[in-house]
This record gives C-alpha cells, sequence and structure tokens, in this order.
C-alpha cells in the first residue's frame, strides 16, 4: 500500500521544522561561544569562520550544514580558551 501523499509532506515538514529549530539553538550557542571567546581575547579565526558558515547555511535553509558548523564553532571556542590556561611558550 502507498504512502498518503499529505501524510508524508507533513512528517516531512515536521522533520524540516525540528532540524530548523535545532539549528537556530545551535546557531544561539555558536554566537555565545564565538562572543566569550572574543571577550576573553581566544578567538581562532577559524572559529569565526565557522560560526560565519553556520549563519550562511543557516540563510540558505541547510539546517544540517548549519547544526554541523555551528558545532565546530563551540567546539574550537572551547579549545582557544582552554588554550588560555597553558603559557605562551616554555620557559
Amino acid at each position: 500500500m502507498a504512502a498518503d501523499p499529505l501524510e508524508t509532506a507533513l512528517q516531512e515538514h515536521r522533520i524540516t521544522e525540528a532540524l530548523a529549530e535545532s539549528a537556530e539553538g545551535t546557531l544561539a550557542q555558536a554566537e555565545v561561544a564565538v562572543a566569550h571567546a572574543r571577550a576573553e581575547k581566544a578567538l581562532w579565526t577559524t572559529a569565526f569562520d565557522a560560526l560565519q558558515q553556520a549563519r550562511a547555511s543557516r540563510i540558505r535553509g541547510d539546517f544540517a550544514a548549519s547544526i554541523s558548523w555551528s558545532q565546530r564553532a563551540i567546539e574550537l571556542c572551547g579549545l582557544s580558551i582552554g588554550q588560555l590556561a597553558y603559557p605562551p611558550e616554555k620557559p
């Protein structure tokens, strides 16, 4: 028995909405992480680039890519801030 086209479309819409919501939340977390790294003077250009990619992906409606780029920005910000705990060079 073939799936009902209306039900299939509704299910796809729900999935897209869930992805969009997740992308918005992850992007917001990335924005906060980048702002925090910038405030600590620890922002890496790769983290900022990842945030820009996340924003662009969100605008294009590529929610999965936006989530992935946002997670990358968050990860890089965590590493850059963590790096502050180490001396700039060996004595």
